[in-house]
């Protein structure tokens, strides 16, 4: 599967400098360095649904939760973290998944610990599989000024489902990573 990406940074090369036995490096061009990762987080979430999304557009509770396990070089170490938020929605339907727009969520790195994460959501289809990308900054809370990128990736809604019972739950794969200071 392919996923969207942004166009990678060039980093500049180092020019190894003698001069009067003193070594230093010069950079070949004024290019701003990528921000290293200092965490990466897998796991999955669920979107429920009440009423279940159809195509007729109404009032739906949606909640979203998702549960990771992280890796990184973060300190203090982090090891999980779990997103959940609840929001009612007017006029929603199966397309209204569709949708791209800004958000912000609380991610909950355990042990009292808690950030902001304030994102650009931009959603995509490919064949058959709905993959949203939030990409923003940790506004507050751990991480504060850091940038990070999640996406989710599930199954694009039924088309059956939609136009019958409808759908109330809906899971697919999330995965967090969370640079340096932007």
């Amino acid at each position: 599967m392919h996923l969207p990406q942004k166009p990678l940074v060039p980093v500049a090369l180092a020019t190894l400098v003698l001069a009067g036995g003193i070594a230093s490096a010069a950079p070949a061009s004024a290019a701003p360095a990528l921000a290293p990762t200092v965490l990466t987080c897998q796991g999955s979430e669920t979107d429920s649904y009440s009423p279940a999304l159809t195509n007729t557009p109404t009032t739906v509770a949606v909640t979203s939760r998702a549960q990771h396990t992280c890796l990184g070089l973060s300190s203090p170490a982090v090891t999980k973290a779990a997103i959940a938020f609840p929001i009612t929605q007017t006029g929603y339907s199966c397309t209204s998944v569709l949708r791209s727009g800004d958000g912000s969520s609380v991610i909950d790195w355990g042990g009292g610990r808690t950030s902001t994460f304030r994102f650009s959501g931009v959603v995509n289809v490919a064949d058959g599989t709905l993959v949203t990308t939030q990409t923003g900054t940790i506004a507050s809370g751990l991480f504060a000024g850091s940038v990070a990128v999640r996406v989710i990736t599930g199954p694009q809604l039924g088309v059956l489902e939609c136009a019958g019972q409808g759908v109330s739950v809906r899971t697919g794969t999330s995965v967090l990573t969370v640079g340096g200071l932007g």
